[in-house]
Formats: structure tokens, sequence, C-alpha cells
């Protein structure tokens, strides 16, 4: 019998689906997996919202779809559906066959334990952020301004990116990736997007200032 899948693609902003600024990575990721693991795609559900909320009709008619044609619902990455514990055992719960590309293998145990980091992140990224933007006003910068004020958001948003990053390297590196070669080289395989132009190509420079940013 054929696998028949639902794939769930998010971005957070109107701007982001009509530059397909993220998108594109997204769709690549799942057409990839079906492609190497066989299957058949039913339907691609997109959703332009934040994942902070649960009540979001996309992902609603993507479960629903799920019900009705008894598929499996296809996630490029763990983060595009929740950051909430809560959420993914609610799913867990609810009898919806649901699989995460980047970690095809993951047991509900490790669902579990992704989804506490996720959520952790969240907290962190939300955090420093704040945290940033206090400091920079202790120091007199105007946010109104440009100049340092812009320098000052690519600084809060690479480390935003640093810290999403942070549950998939922190498992690779409980797996045995602890080079930054290795770690590049996984990164690659599995096409996550640095954070520069959303490009798929890791060098060991890119990823040294991700594990500085990690560790500060």
């Amino acid at each position: 019998m054929t696998t028949t899948y639902i794939t769930y693609l998010r971005v957070s902003t109107s701007k982001q689906a009509v530059s397909h600024l993220g998108l594109d990575s997204q769709q690549h990721i799942v057409r990839d997996f079906i492609a190497k693991n066989g299957g058949t795609l039913l339907e691609e559900v997109i959703e332009v919202e934040s994942g902070k909320k649960d009540n979001r009709p996309e992902l609603k008619r993507a479960l629903d779809l799920c019900r009705k044609h008894d598929a499996i619902l296809l996630l490029p990455k763990l983060d595009r559906l929740s950051r909430s514990v809560s959420f993914i055992s609610k799913l867990m719960d609810s009898g919806i066959r649901f699989v995460v590309c980047d970690l095809p293998g993951a047991t509900d145990f490790t669902l579990h334990l992704y989804a506490a980091l996720g959520q952790e992140e969240r907290r962190l990224i939300s955090e420093r952020t704040k945290n940033a933007l206090t400091a920079a006003r202790a120091r007199g910068t105007q946010l109104g301004a440009n100049g340092k004020v812009l320098a000052q958001k690519n600084h809060a948003a690479a480390i935003a990116y640093s810290e999403g990053l942070r549950p998939q390297i922190t498992a690779l590196q409980v797996e045995g990736y602890r080079t930054c070669q290795s770690l590049c080289d996984v990164l690659n395989q599995r096409k996550i997007p640095t954070f520069r132009g959303g490009e798929t190509k890791w060098h060991i420079p890119q990823l040294h200032r991700i594990l500085k940013r990690l560790a500060m």
C-alpha cells in the first residue's frame, strides 16, 4: 500500500509568503524526502501565521485532510508545527501520524525532547531580544534611527537564528558530531539553510560563529 502524505509548510509573514523566503527551502526538503522514501503527495498546505498560535486555520485543514485520507502529516522541521511541548503531545495523542523530515527516525520520546528544546529556545530568543534592546537604550541608542539600529537588528537576528539552531546542534553533538567539519557535513546533507540568504552550503567559519554565539 502506497504511503500518502499531506505536507504542512509555514512562514511567519505575508512578505515571506510573497517572496518565497524560506518557503522554497521547505518545499525542497519535503519533496526530496518523498522522492527518496517513496509515497504520494496528496496536497501541500501552506500557512502564513506565527508558530506561537495553536489555532491556525490551514493547520486544522491539513489535520482534517490527514484524518479523511488516513495520510501522514509531513513537516520539513518540527518548529514549522510548533515549539510547544503540550501542543505536540496533544497531536501525538490524537492518533494522527506525522513525520519530520530532518528527524526521520525520531521516537515519541525524542520528539518530546526536541519540542522541549524548541520551547526553551523560543523563551531564550525573547529574553535575549529584550535584553539587547534594554542594553541599546542604556547606551543611548536611538532605536528609531538608522545605522546603529540596523546593525543592532542584524545582530539580534543573527542571535535569534543561532538560537533556532541550538536544538539541532545540541542533538547532533549528542549523536557524536563534535567537530565543526562533521557538523557542517551533516547540516549540508540535511539542507539546513544558513543565516545569509537562505543558502544551504555550510562552511567552518559560519558554523564557528554560530557556536560562538550559542556559548555567550
